[in-house]
């Protein structure tokens, strides 16, 4: 089974500077909640970065979420990066582009769609959970325009 979100958001500033703290896989973790996010490996740009993310929260050494690898197959600098899942929880592949809308302006649209594993015994979770997730998508698009705006 596949599940697809979709989020667009204006962000106020140049491409550039959009660009800039999209790639900042370290600084996203400012505006996706309860995400870490590190890079493994020597490259932190360009296709062939690889990154692991835990999404989720700790209670204490306790990890409470999902952990998700994944690996930049796609990259256009200033305007597309393409990155593709690994699992172990789920696969698909994510889709970030940024396109000019005058100096101070730069639309960003997200694309990601997940195969979920056991696809019978997911699909009813799967389908609850989307409107939750699409509304935290967008939530977090908000959050990453006010961001890149104030100039963090």
């Amino acid at each position: 089974m596949s599940v697809t979100l979709r989020g667009s958001v204006m962000v106020g500033a140049s491409i550039e500077r959009t660009w800039s703290a999209l790639i900042d896989w370290h600084g996203q973790e400012d505006w996706i909640p309860m995400t870490t996010m590190r890079v493994i490996g020597e490259r932190s740009t360009g296709i062939g970065t690889r990154i692991k993310a835990f999404h989720g929260l700790r209670l204490g050494p306790l990890p409470l979420g999902l952990i998700d690898n994944f690996v930049v197959t796609d990259w256009q600098q200033p305007t597309t990066v393409e990155v593709l899942h690994l699992g172990p929880y789920f696969t698909g592949v994510g889709l970030f582009e940024l396109a000019f809308r005058g100096d101070e302006k730069t639309w960003v649209s997200v694309v990601e769609v997940f195969d979920l594993p056991l696809a019978k015994v997911t699909e009813v979770g799967a389908r609850l959970a989307n409107p939750v997730l699409h509304v935290g998508l967008q939530a977090s698009l908000r959050t990453f325009a006010r961001t890149v705006e104030q100039g963090a």
